[in-house]
Order: C-alpha cells, then structure tokens, then sequence
C-alpha cells in the first residue's frame, strides 16, 4: 500500500494551496516548519496593535473497520502579543 499526505491550507475556510507527498517526514516539515505563512487578514481601519493569533491543525488519520473516519485534532495554540508592521493601504 502507498500511502499519500496532503497539506491543505486554508485561510477563512477557503482554499490557498494543497501540497501532497508520498513521504510523511516531507508532510511534518511542511506542518512544523512554515515562513510567510499568510494566517489572517487585518481589515483597513483596524488595529494592528496589541493582537493575538489562535490556530490548530486538524488531521485525517484514516478510518477504523474501514468504514469509520478517524479525525484528529491539535489543541487550540494562542500567540504571543505581537503588533503588525508593514505599509498600510
């Protein structure tokens, strides 16, 4: 059996890229080890002050008795505070 992993990302439960691979030590890394990682939007007018970020991955492991879909799921992780900087629009 060969097995594939797929890392979909997603920001407000839409779509931005799906990476697959056949190595799980490829998928953990793309998993644990992300730069630029576009997580959320700051809505001009808003602050860009004092904000917190919560994030969790959740995983499909495969199915029990082949029928029942087994999902997993990281605890709820909170950031540091951090301020954004950049150009503002």
């Amino acid at each position: 059996m060969t097995r594939e992993y797929a890392v979909d990302e997603t920001l407000d439960g839409k779509p931005l890229r799906r990476t697959t691979t056949r190595d799980f030590a490829e998928a953990a890394r793309l998993l644990l080890t992300r730069e630029n990682l576009l997580a959320f939007h700051v809505s001009p007018g808003q602050s860009t002050r004092n904000l917190y970020v919560q994030m969790r991955a959740s995983f499909d492991a495969g199915y029990v008795f082949t029928i029942i879909p087994v999902d997993s799921r990281t605890d709820w992780k909170k950031s540091k505070r951090f301020n954004v900087h950049g150009s503002e629009k």
